[in-house]
């Protein structure tokens, strides 16, 4: 216990020390009170929530594509494919009436990623051999040729209209009344939720309690993805990184490590598209196009490829900046387009005077020792025992 309080201790020092990290804790203060403060009785400050709901969904996606892009080193263009899947999964099973029950929100989560994860694999396969820029033109062309069939298979996604009328993430299950089911999709009827000692449990896309399932998942995800990238997986992924020659020649199976981050690349991707379906209560590829990979590559690219505080801070920067230039060029009649011309400017200065990224990846110094080798003879200069 003492020696978890002195760890303790030393990290909040450093963190004292270190301006960005300071900044970051300040950051993510900020991110957390947020909806508590703007809950208060006449605060203006609603769509400013809404905005950090929408850098924290994007943050998991972003942290998804990080996991290929980051640390394995291959550019994916295609990410917009398992946030869609992960979206129409979850909503598609969550508008079931067997799919009621408490907290089963939880499961279409998962069956959601699942879902992605397997196509990932599907995806992952055929170009195990594809590097660069023949990777990225594969997932480009395989992301529009899912956009499409999303939209034309009207039975299954709702097509260009979208897929809407499935319930709002609740705690303790919703019963149909009215309605008829044609094929997979639902006609009319109301949604009724049920309550638990007066409480419905009913978690809309703009409510406090929402906004604290996508901070808490995005916790787990920014937690998954360390632990990922300081274990031997990890470690595989960034040898391939930097060599794949190199990796293949000292052991590494590149066949299993590269099909291991396509999966959870894509799990982790599906898991933010499905909370990012029950934001806007509608799903649409509409939404779900080309635009929306560009927008998550450029968070990774523009925060530090393989940081996860890059990846947070690009996304939080790009995001935000997205929707403060919406509403400046709305409040001076320019296009909504325009604002591509901003990002193209910013993505050029970025590139110029930061090639790296904004924050780069912290590396592991020579006089970094691991804590359990003291008594290991690899590490002892003199050759003691």
């Amino acid at each position: 216990m003492q020696n978890y309080q002195s760890k303790t201790s030393q990290w909040i020092a450093e963190s004292l020390r270190s301006p960005l990290r300071a900044v970051f804790i300040l950051i993510a203060l900020i991110v957390a009170v947020s909806p508590l403060i703007t809950a208060l009785p006449n605060h203006p400050g609603r769509d400013y929530v809404n905005v950090v709901l929408l850098c924290i969904i994007f943050s998991i996606v972003a942290l998804g594509l990080n996991v290929v892009t980051g640390l394995t080193g291959l550019l994916d263009i295609g990410v917009v494919v398992f946030a869609s899947i992960g979206a129409y999964t979850a909503a598609i099973l969550y508008d079931r009436q067997w799919m009621q029950f408490p907290f089963s929100f939880v499961v279409v989560l998962i069956a959601g990623g699942l879902h992605a994860a397997v196509w990932g694999l599907i995806r992952g396969a055929p170009t195990l051999r594809l590097s660069g820029d023949y990777y990225a033109i594969v997932t480009l062309a395989f992301a529009e040729i899912v956009r499409i069939v999303q939209r034309n298979e009207s039975w299954l996604t709702g097509g260009g209209q979208g897929l809407k009328g499935y319930p709002a993430v609740n705690l303790w299950g919703a019963k149909l009344t009215g309605g008829e089911y044609e094929g997979l999709l639902r006609s009319d009827g109301v949604w009724r939720y049920d309550k638990v000692l007066g409480y419905d449990g009913l978690w809309f896309g703009n409510t406090i309690e929402f906004y604290y399932l996508c901070l808490v998942i995005l916790a787990l995800t920014i937690l998954a993805v360390w632990r990922l990238e300081n274990s031997r997986t990890g470690r595989a992924w960034l040898a391939i990184k930097a060599d794949e020659t190199s990796a293949m020649s000292s052991g590494v199976n590149l066949a299993r490590y590269k099909m291991t981050a396509f999966a959870i690349s894509a799990f982790i991707a599906g898991v933010g598209g499905a909370l990012l379906g029950f934001r806007n209560n509608v799903i649409s590829t509409t939404f779900f196009d080309t635009w929306f990979s560009v927008i998550i590559l450029c968070c990774v690219v523009l925060g530090g490829m393989g940081s996860i505080a890059g990846v947070l801070g690009g996304t939080f920067i790009v995001t935000g900046l997205s929707e403060a230039l919406r509403w400046g060029l709305k409040t001076l009649d320019i296009p909504d387009d325009s604002r591509l011309l901003f990002f193209g400017a910013l993505l050029v200065v970025v590139m110029l005077f930061r090639p790296q990224g904004l924050i780069t990846r912290s590396r592991a110094k020579p006089t970094d020792i691991p804590p359990d080798s003291e008594n290991n003879s690899l590490y002892q200069i003199g050759g003691g025992s």
